[in-house]
């Protein structure tokens, strides 16, 4: 009798949108390790571009010599944690040494996932979500209007708009850079969104979930579809999309892009 493995199907689409000048979005994807992360880049002139890839680069690459087959979860939350505070510091160190960079931050969402969990680590207002027959969002966004309505009671639609914008943490932004960490418990075709709010800003949840439902047989379209919807709805930031998928399949191991 065969064993049953880990399969990972994953595709992914950037794009600056219809109204800001350049992408400050940045993503990271290794399909063979389980490694996904959006970071959404925060600063004037380029300071956003240059923190978000430096975040993805630095988190990206300590999680890529870290992250063994061994590796436990409890070791992974914490290489989370390091390599996220380590982003932070440098992003925070280049903004205090170049004027050009002063005060730019990014967030980030990561996603690594080992045998039938996916490790959530998360800072900011980009988001990660889980689709199994539905769709559930496993982050919740460091704004002040969220820090408003779960901290202070105070109903949504009192919440002035623009405090959705205003971020609570973000990495090189802020003193304090500790994300949120969840672990997600994950079936056979599972699907997890990890996205920019280019994304969510633009398309509600529901809608999100609409579209998963429809074209979740082709990633790659279904990414293209997400990105293609927000930008017809105005596409007034850069939208970045992860798609990936969970798969058990009997017979030999086989990554797939």
């Amino acid at each position: 009798m065969l064993s049953c493995r880990v399969f990972l199907e994953a595709s992914w689409l950037t794009d600056v949108g219809l109204v800001r000048p350049i992408n400050e979005d940045s993503l990271y994807c290794d399909v063979e390790k389980g490694i996904f992360i959006v970071a959404d880049g925060l600063g004037g002139h380029r300071a956003g571009e240059v923190a978000s890839s430096l975040a993805v680069k630095i988190i990206g690459d300590l999680l890529q010599n870290s992250v063994l087959d061994g590796t436990t979860i409890v070791d992974i939350q914490s290489i989370l944690s390091d390599a996220i505070l380590r982003a932070h510091k440098e992003i925070k160190l280049k903004g205090t040494s170049d004027p050009r960079l002063h005060g730019m931050g990014t967030t980030i969402s990561i996603a690594v996932v080992r045998e039938n969990e996916a490790i959530i680590a998360h800072c900011g207002d980009s988001r990660v979500y889980h689709y199994r027959e539905r769709l559930r969002r496993i982050t919740i966004d460091h704004t002040m209007g969220t820090y408003l309505v779960r901290e202070k009671g105070i109903p949504e639609n009192f919440v002035p708009s623009f405090y959705w914008n205003i971020l609570t943490k973000s990495l090189g932004a802020d003193d304090d850079p500790s994300p949120d960490m969840n672990i997600v418990e994950l079936e056979d075709n599972d699907i997890l969104l990890l996205c920019t709010d280019g994304l969510t800003g633009m398309i509600s949840d529901d809608e999100i979930e609409r579209e998963i439902k429809i074209y979740s047989s082709n990633l790659r379209f279904l990414a293209e579809r997400l990105v293609s919807e927000a930008k017809m709805r105005g596409g007034h930031d850069n939208i970045t999309v992860i798609v990936v998928r969970y798969m058990l399949r009997s017979g030999r191991d086989l990554w797939r892009r």
